[in-house]
């Protein structure tokens, strides 16, 4: 859920790069001159592949993320503890009737479209109050939010379950009757929070669906999501040995990898194909998997360029293939590529991370190392420089 930089000085040198040759096949060639030997494939193996801590960003108040919650005891991969915070925005045309009546029903309506860890148990929930004003943009995953000590509710939500309705108790109605009724709504009401009970799992609430559903002098008001964040911590991180790492959305995890483009074999040569291939290993999690336990695969990862001064920019996307390798193949990189062999790259490495687009605890092992096709690799067509 990392969401890289992008400054502008980098995606000029990108745009310039992506735009020098319009003929893909000679584009190392044009920058090392027209005389060089015959071509040939190197694989190169990465000089760093090693898990590097981020933030990951899980609060928006834009396109709303996913909010989860919930605690797994994942036996591969550790225990993971997830807090979800939402709040809510006054729907349009609430009338003097809503506003002067009294409330008669108060629901909170969830939708359920994610779900990670056992499917056979029931999770539950607590529902809390939280009293003060609280950022979500931009904020990430170890943020603490303090919610009020009182539980307002319990509720159970079973990972199988797609819509989950919590009718809030009259002594909570009572409470907040001014509140919910108040013209300054989006300034006195602070949502909810929702943190784990009881249960072996981690669900997941769209924003499509969340509201909170108020009947006041017989006039029902909808209320909408305004905010979102969760927040998530890891422990128990099981040992995978020297020979895989644990790639996970939300718990602060991304992989550096830096190659060596300067080495003897391959420094000052023409690039004509640049393909950075990072395998997966699926029978490992397959193993590591109890009956009933659910435990969603990576979808697409980012390869962002990263430099010692700091500004990153994603370069690319992919998804896994049908053998589970990801496969990063594009001019841009390409030409990155052919400049860091001539010694002149903006970047210093590079690094895989979960794209931004959605909350999950989604996992994926890569090997470190290995024989084809389990090792991690440039491959890289060159045109060696005729000396």
């Amino acid at each position: 859920m990392l969401r890289p930089f992008v400054f502008s000085t980098v995606v000029l040198f990108l745009l310039a790069f992506s735009t020098a040759c319009e003929d893909p096949s000679n584009v190392g060639i044009d920058l090392v001159g027209d005389q060089g030997g015959d071509p040939v494939v190197v694989n190169v193996p990465p000089s760093v592949f090693e898990i590097e801590p981020i933030s990951d960003i899980t609060g928006t108040t834009t396109q709303i993320l996913r909010t989860l919650s919930g605690r797994v005891e994942d036996p591969l991969l550790g225990t993971i503890v997830a807090t979800g915070n939402i709040d809510f925005r006054e729907p349009a045309g609430i009338t003097d009737v809503f506003r002067n009546g009294a409330i008669t029903e108060a629901t909170l309506q969830l939708v359920v479209d994610y779900a990670y860890g056992d499917t056979s148990r029931v999770l539950t929930l607590a529902l809390r109050d939280i009293p003060d004003e609280w950022d979500a943009a931009g904020s990430t995953a170890d943020t603490v939010i303090q919610a009020a000590p009182e539980v307002v509710t319990e509720f159970n939500v079973a990972p199988t379950d797609s819509l989950v309705g919590i009718a809030l108790p009259g002594a909570w109605i009572d409470a907040h009757s001014s509140e919910l009724r108040s013209e300054n709504f989006n300034d006195d009401f602070h949502g909810f929070q929702f943190e784990p009970v009881e249960g072996n799992a981690v669900v997941g609430f769209s924003a499509v669906g969340a509201q909170l559903i108020v009947v006041s002098g017989g006039e029902t008001a909808t209320y909408t999501i305004a905010k979102s964040l969760s927040t998530l911590a890891r422990t128990d991180v099981p040992d995978l040995g020297p020979d895989l790492l644990a790639l996970q959305d939300g718990v602060g995890t991304s992989i550096d990898v830096s190659f060596d483009f300067l080495a003897d074999s391959i420094r000052d040569a023409a690039v004509s194909r640049a393909v950075f291939l990072f395998p997966t290993d699926s029978l490992t999690l397959a193993a590591q998997t109890p009956p009933g336990f659910v435990r969603p695969r990576l979808g697409d990862l980012s390869l962002v360029g990263i430099t010692e001064a700091g500004p990153a920019l994603e370069l690319i996307r992919a998804s896994a293939d049908a053998d589970g390798r990801y496969r990063f193949e594009a001019s841009g990189l390409r030409n990155i590529v052919q400049s860091m062999v001539l010694g002149k790259s903006t970047f210093d490495r590079f690094r895989l991370t979960v794209p931004t687009d959605d909350n999950t605890i989604n996992a994926a092992l890569f090997y470190r190392s290995g024989s084809d096709p389990q090792r991690p690799e440039a491959v890289l067509t060159l045109t060696p420089p005729d000396n």
